[in-house]
């Protein structure tokens, strides 16, 4: 990569490889703590970043010296004092930790965007004294020590605490904090003294039992506990594009809040139903861009899905009861599944369809999933499925002029059931090492990127 050196570490790399030191262009460094290997890209820390300025996006699959690279953790301090940082975009990255001190002091840092997949550690600092940080959205984060302390945080979203919120961890913000947790909240996951000395905490809670419960604990505390839903309890939260939040009773009236609303999008569901799965009633979808979490619980779709805007489901245990089966309509809008239910599809249409983790399916056993592509070059994509040793088989497809395999390991022609699926195939990207196997010939216009191509 342009620009880019290199400079060995002491540090010796487990495998025997050095560690080394990466500073880009932008004055960035980051410090390698494992090196690609079997198709799967090596990981980053981040060191320092006390010279960038204005907002900065950072995304996995860095290319250095032949090899891809990932940023899995901000290291202690790598941002701490940098005045003139505004904002920091880490959604597009594999980052599940924030060390001590990490953005400390960053007083001109205003928009913060996290990844949401997984579980975050944050830890003691991270975030202190950012004093224009004014709203803050957390996916499932381990809270260590204080990492808001002296933060102009007066909005706090979060999807869940893994453990417990230790003492004096949401201290030092301003009076009037409002924190909204969505998830299904542990009865131990706050403390009486998690919110230290911070003043007049309104605190936003899913289902009755989390309210009583945590009331009971602040009863002598300067923290109010209000159910999300108003007076329903909220299976579905919303957050509009403003970061504000509001809590539905059921699936339908979150999207039906959604398609009535004013605000352009984009928007984000929690949907927390604990074991019980979740009817989507009706052939509705929201007409606005939107993601809906279903945080690894169930949801029984309906036997028709048309779509009216970009719609991404994610985290989906089991999609459907045994027998129902769904037909998504997506036409232009794009569709994406991550990290879903495999079973549950009739047949999928459209012309962007990403499925990411995940292969769709139909029955068990019995009927197969149709895929269909339609409108101007339609393409469908698949990420980080299989390895070089494992390899997934393509559904039943017909109508795509382009097939991308991000990191992704699919085969073609290899099963009775499953063949032809490139027969209307004009271009093939591979990407990430990704490897693509046929049992039959295949004509392509294109075949692009970096991967593996074999026949059997």
């Amino acid at each position: 990569a342009k620009g880019i050196t290199v400079q060995p570490l002491a540090v010796k790399y487990p495998q025997g490889a050095e560690k080394m030191l990466i500073e880009a262009l932008t004055g960035q460094e980051y410090v390698v703590t494992a090196l690609p290997a079997d198709g799967d890209n090596g990981t980053l820390t981040l060191t320092n970043g006390k010279s960038v300025s204005g907002e900065i996006v950072l995304a996995d699959g860095m290319e250095y010296a032949g090899g891809k690279y990932d940023l899995t953790e901000i290291a202690y301090g790598a941002f701490m004092g940098n005045t003139a940082l505004t904002g920091v975009d880490l959604s597009g990255t594999s980052v599940k930790k924030l060390l001590g001190n990490s953005f400390r002091n960053c007083s001109a840092l205003a928009k913060v965007m996290l990844p949401d997949t997984g579980s975050l550690r944050i830890e003691n600092g991270a975030f202190g004294g950012c004093s224009a940080l004014t709203t803050l959205q957390l996916p499932t984060v381990t809270l260590v020590r204080s990492p808001f302390s002296s933060a102009g945080i007066k909005n706090l979203l979060i999807q869940n605490i893994q453990g417990t919120a230790p003492m004096n961890c949401f201290s030092g913000l301003p009076e009037g904090l409002n924190v909204t947790i969505t998830g299904s909240l542990s009865t131990s996951a706050l403390r009486k003294d998690s919110f230290g000395s911070t003043k007049k905490v309104t605190l936003y809670l899913p289902t009755q039992a989390l309210v009583d419960s945590y009331a009971a604990l602040y009863e002598q505390k300067d923290v109010t506990v209000k159910l999300l839903g108003g007076e329903e309890e909220a299976i579905a939260a919303v957050t509009d594009s403003t970061g504000a939040v509001s809590g539905y009773a059921t699936l339908k009236a979150a999207i039906e809040a959604i398609n009535a609303s004013a605000d352009p999008g984009s928007f984000k569901v929690s949907v927390n139903g604990g074991e019980t799965m979740q009817p989507w009633e009706g052939d509705v979808a929201p007409n606005k861009p939107t993601e809906i979490n279903f945080n690894n619980g169930s949801v029984d779709l309906p036997d028709t899905l048309t779509l009216q805007a970009p719609l991404t489901i994610r985290n989906v245990k089991n999609f459907n009861s045994e027998d129902a089966l769904c037909t998504v309509n997506a036409g232009a809008y794009p569709f994406r599944v991550e990290d879903g239910g495999s079973f549950g599809f009739a047949s999928i249409t459209g012309s962007s369809l990403t499925f990411e983790g995940v292969v769709p399916g139909g029955k068990p056993i019995g009927q197969l999933v149709q895929l269909t592509g339609t409108g101007e070059n339609p393409t469908l994509t698949y990420i980080g499925i299989g390895n070089a040793a494992n390899y997934y088989g393509l559904p039943n497809m017909s109508g795509f002029a382009s097939l991308v395999l991000d990191k992704a390991f699919m085969e073609a022609d290899c099963y009775e059931l499953l063949t032809g699926q490139l027969a209307d195939v004009k271009n093939v990207t591979l990407k990430n090492g990704a490897g693509l196997r046929m049992g039959a010939p295949v004509t392509l216009e294109t075949l692009t990127g970096e991967g593996q191509l074999r026949f059997i």
